[in-house]
């Protein structure tokens, strides 16, 4: 299993008819879907569900570029050295002790 299908999972994106985008240091589109969805162009890939079903979808470097473009991560924490990654900060939500 690769790390975009485990994103994916981990949204709860796991039944026929759900899709996600997962951003990491790359964006990841996948979905389930009951049939093989192909592409002639092969932009679009697909792995196999656990109960038989697809999980189309495809990867683009983009995710790092649009991180980068945001600037800097979050300033670090008192007594802590550097600032925090972006992965796993949510804005307005204060982080983890």
């Amino acid at each position: 299993m690769t790390d975009g299908c485990a994103g994916q999972i981990a949204t709860g994106a796991v039944e026929p008819g759900q899709f996600v985008g997962v951003l990491g240091t790359t964006y990841v589109l996948k979905g389930v879907t009951r049939e093989l969805v192909t592409d002639p162009a092969g932009a679009l890939y697909s792995h196999r569900h656990p109960d038989g079903w697809w999980l189309p979808g495809g990867a683009s470097n983009t995710g790092g570029e649009a991180l980068a473009r945001r600037g800097p991560g979050p300033p670090a924490r008192p007594g802590r050295g550097g600032g925090r990654p972006w992965s796993g900060f949510v804005p307005g939500v204060p982080a983890a002790p």
